[in-house]
């Protein structure tokens, strides 16, 4: 049997990268937030990419008693040498009983340099529904590694079936060899209440609009140009609309300048990252989501969890859909069939939302106490006692 952990159970998260304030990044931060620290220290080794932004990301991981450790990445302009003997370097000099990589195949090298140093649970764990580059070749080695990675893994985990089917594959998913973790919020932050709405309405200046809301990074998945192609044909229905984005990224120029050139620059709003989303979703009226492809997105929960209807693409996991009012529309539809959607959508009662939601399992204490199970079962299952 495997020798038995001394101590707290030493847990270490792995993501691709961080800041801009990304969807993986902050569900580690909710899940070390709500954490047993009696039983488990936490810890985040990341790549040393941060998509240009510098966000308090490390401040908060300290706040928390966890620490981040950056390597450096191989892939978008890195070194494979150098990340492949950083990596080597920190397993020689770290130990841990769990490594949980929140990736696919950028996650390769930390699975195996994690099992070549003793690693006893090596989890991968699925975000996205789709390699995210176009390039031929770049996909084809991202479907590649994806299945090295799985490999090098003891243990399978999804956000959502479609997350999972996409990185393990249909047969594996059917057979019940991945353990659904669903992105879990703080629910009650996002609670319905008309005085909020009010003063954060008046904050934005958005008087008696129709507002339509948007949570994400300005990156090819969220398809921001088709929004605002789809914002342009709304106005032409009610020109009372108003649209707000959350978030930044490395298409926001080119978006702006979509909006300057259609000449709807009054009517949508930059919002930028944004500490206080639980509140800006209280302004909206609806929340549009038109990606080309998403696992289980945070940002979908919130807006449900606040009595929002939502209108997703098709691309987005039917598991999305949580609350009465939401759905699915396909991208081969246009713009203006998207505006129709739009407005003829109806939300019931925004007070209600949350209950259904928290039904679903998406409170995040809760959700924590099943990732703490799911942790003890997994080196249980390799010999570890506990």
């Amino acid at each position: 049997m495997a020798e038995s952990p001394k101590g707290r159970i030493r847990v270490l998260f792995f993501i691709d990268g961080y800041g801009n304030g990304g969807g993986i990044q902050e569900q580690c931060i909710r899940w070390i937030s709500n954490i047993d620290h009696s039983i488990f220290q936490v810890d985040v080794l990341s790549y040393n990419r941060t998509n240009g932004v510098r966000d308090d990301y490390p401040e908060r991981l300290e706040a928390l008693g966890s620490k981040l450790f950056l390597i450096a990445p191989y892939a978008e302009g890195g070194s494979v040498v150098r990340s492949l003997r950083e990596t080597k370097l920190f397993f020689k000099t770290h130990q841990y009983d769990v490594l949980h990589a929140h990736s696919s195949a950028k996650a390769i090298f930390v699975l195996q340099e994690a099992r070549r140093n003793g690693v006893p649970v090596r989890i991968l764990h699925a975000h996205a529904a789709r390699v995210v580059t176009e390039q031929p070749f770049k996909k084809f080695m991202a479907n590649t590694l994806k299945g090295a990675a799985r490999r090098e893994s003891t243990n399978l985990a999804a956000c959502s079936v479609k997350a999972g089917e996409f990185l393990f594959g249909r047969t594996c998913m059917a057979a019940g060899k991945v353990t659904i973790i669903p992105n879990a919020i703080e629910l009650g932050r996002f609670s319905f209440d008309s005085s909020v709405r009010e003063r954060m309405r008046a904050e934005l200046g958005l008087d008696n609009s129709f507002v339509i809301g948007h949570i994400g990074r300005f990156m090819p998945p969220k398809n921001h140009s088709f929004l605002v192609e789809v914002m342009f044909s709304v106005l032409k229905k009610r020109p009372d609309t108003r649209l707000i984005l959350v978030g930044v990224g490395q298409l926001q120029e080119k978006v702006k300048e979509q909006v300057r050139s259609l000449g709807i620059d009054e009517q949508v709003s930059f919002l930028g990252l944004r500490s206080d989303v639980d509140r800006v979703v209280q302004a909206m009226d609806i929340f549009v989501m038109p990606s080309l492809f998403e696992g289980l997105p945070v940002s979908a929960v919130e807006a449900q969890a606040s009595g929002l209807p939502c209108v997703f693409s098709e691309e987005v996991t039917p598991e999305a859909v949580l609350i009465p009012g939401s759905k699915r529309v396909s991208l081969s539809s246009t713009p203006d069939e998207w505006a129709r959607e739009i407005l003829s959508a109806r939300g019931g009662d925004r007070s209600l939302a949350l209950g259904i939601v928290s039904d679903k399992g998406f409170e995040i204490v809760e959700a924590t106490r099943r990732l703490e199970a799911f942790y003890l079962d997994a080196l249980k299952g390799v010999g570890v006692s506990i």
